[in-house]
């Protein structure tokens, strides 16, 4: 665990000790908890990282525009900056200040930020879902979703790995809210994303099918269909 930051390291090692007790738990035949430690943790909810101004130039904007812009990727960065520091309140101060930065520009016709709105969403969202506000944190990854729905729609391809992490993270917030018949429709959206996105050379993302595949066993455990729970811990 090299070239990392005090908060990777610290989440790497998170991670890493229930991985370990999920494989003790499942040598000991304790089913229940081997699920429940292999599932997405909830200080691990996937994040778009800091780089929303990579897909929007700030260009051909107002002089106002502009300005709002660059509040808004400010209040961006700051949001992930805070998250990964475990300072959620600010986390969503941040996230709620840029999708609202976000809106109005969109609403004044610089609909080329459609895409950081999205991004906001997702994170606000993850934010959300920590802080145990999940009736909220649901709204966000609604919104979220439909939001890269309507891009790719205008073929905005680029996005679809956003919009599958937008339904693992929607998959596990439905699974903590008890919805778990809502968690395994997400479930099953985002994996099959993940399929087409790795079938597609996208091998990066197999850590976020396995994630994707862990909650999914995890709901169907919970629902009580236990031989569905093992054959999604088998596709891993």
């Amino acid at each position: 665990m090299t070239n990392l930051t005090s908060a990777q390291y610290a989440l790497a090692k998170a991670v890493t000790a229930a991985f370990e007790r999920g494989v003790a738990a499942y040598n000991a035949n304790d089913l229940a908890a081997a699920l429940q430690a292999w599932a997405l943790p909830p200080n691990t909810q996937y994040l778009t990282p800091a780089t929303a101004q990579q897909y929007t130039p700030m260009t051909n904007l107002t002089p106002a525009q502009y300005a709002l812009a660059k509040t808004a990727t400010a209040a961006f960065e700051r949001g992930v900056e805070a998250y990964v520091a475990n300072d959620l309140a600010a986390a969503l101060q941040a996230w709620a200040l840029a999708a609202a930065a976000y809106d109005e520009l969109i609403g004044d016709g610089a609909t080329q930020f459609r895409p950081d709105r999205a991004m906001t969403l997702t994170n606000w969202g993850a934010a959300l879902q920590r802080s145990g506000e999940l009736p909220r944190a649901l709204v966000r990854y609604a919104e979220a979703k439909t939001a890269y729905d309507e891009l790719i729609g205008d073929e905005a391809t680029q996005f679809h790995p956003e919009r599958a992490k937008t339904l693992m993270n929607w998959g596990s917030a439905l699974r903590s809210s008890g919805d778990l018949p809502g968690a395994l429709a997400r479930c099953a959206e985002a994996k099959t994303a993940y399929d087409e996105l790795i079938d597609d050379g996208a091998t990066q993302l197999r850590p976020d099918r396995a994630a994707t595949l862990r909650n999914w066993g995890i709901a169907l455990y919970s629902s009580g269909d236990l031989p569905g729970a093992l054959a999604r811990n088998a596709e891993e």
